[in-house]
């Protein structure tokens, strides 16, 4: 987790006192937060750990303009949607001024009116984790999300790794990503943020989106029998789903054996590797471009 994530997780909860990075001389990546007074707090002149401390704006001059006022009589109610809200109970059920809502923390589950949100200018990104295991609920290895930068693109990540990634949105669909019948999704783009959800052809389909302990992205449909959610699809069914499987400049065809090929014009860096089913050493040109002189061929990838 990005450190400005951690300050967004803190912000959000009024009882939040401090926050910091897991202890990233040994790699941490991870948000430790404080909820009560820091008590045996030790400075150290050297190789110590950040720590950010809660304070008011205007202990340092910065009072926000924004004024906001408290609810005095707020009121929870569990929308058909599925989401839960926070509202003022004085302003007449007015589901337009939301105080808060479990739509914007997202766990391991996505469902219609629910989206994966990139903020432009925090950099925030709202995005699916799921449980370590079925009996543990702390934050699992895999998150997936749309790609921080440049085209919109879908991307399952184990830690920094990135383990599945769709091909940029075209305005209809995200390229490679497999057509889900009862469903459209749709990428929304303005000046604060990006955003991606998606929406049932059917309002009465049960439907829902799912990231599992062992990172499958997996999409349930309601049964009409007494079968509860059923598997509707697999994101990752093949091995060219695999993010990256050919190395650069190479192409995976569930079609043909061995799956990898290197693009026309580029030939194996190391044949040997390639012989021996190993694909990450890439693809290399068979002539280094001239500038001047190149041309573009077109090639169709599925």
């Amino acid at each position: 987790m990005e450190l400005k994530e951690c300050e967004m997780l803190c912000l959000k909860n009024c009882s939040c006192t401090a926050f910091a990075n897991l202890d990233t001389r040994d790699g941490g990546s991870g948000c430790l937060l404080w909820f009560s007074e820091l008590i045996d707090v030790r400075n150290f002149t050297e190789n110590g750990q950040d720590i950010y401390f809660r304070m008011a704006a205007s202990e340092l001059g910065m009072e926000s303009s924004n004024t906001s006022s408290s609810a005095q009589n707020p009121v929870a109610q569990l929308l058909d949607s599925g989401n839960l809200v926070v509202i003022d109970g004085n302003g007449h059920n007015d589901r337009d001024n939301i105080l808060w809502q479990s739509f914007d923390y997202p766990c391991d589950t996505l469902i219609p009116g629910m989206k994966l949100v990139r903020n432009k200018i925090t950099g925030f990104n709202w995005h699916l984790t799921p449980w370590k295991s079925p009996q543990d609920p702390s934050q699992g290895h895999y998150a997936y999300q749309l790609g921080p930068y440049g085209y919109h693109e879908l991307i399952l990540r184990e830690g920094s790794v990135i383990k599945y990634q769709t091909a940029p949105w075209n305005g209809i669909q995200f390229g490679g990503k497999h057509n889900l019948n009862p469903t459209y999704d749709f990428v929304l783009d303005n000046d604060d943020e990006v955003h991606n959800g998606y929406k049932l052809l059917n309002s009465s389909t049960l439907f829902r989106l799912a990231l599992t302990q062992d990172g499958f992205w997996l999409t349930y449909i309601g049964s009409d029998g007494n079968q509860g959610w059923v598997v509707y699809l697999i994101a990752t069914t093949d091995i060219c789903d695999k993010y990256g499987i050919c190395g650069p400049n190479g192409a995976c065809s569930i079609d043909k054996c061995p799956v990898c090929s290197c693009l026309e014009g580029f030939i194996p860096n190391f044949q040997q590797d390639w012989d021996l089913v190993d694909w990450s050493y890439s693809c290399v040109r068979k002539r280094q471009l001239n500038c001047s002189r190149d041309i573009f061929i077109r090639s169709t990838l599925g």
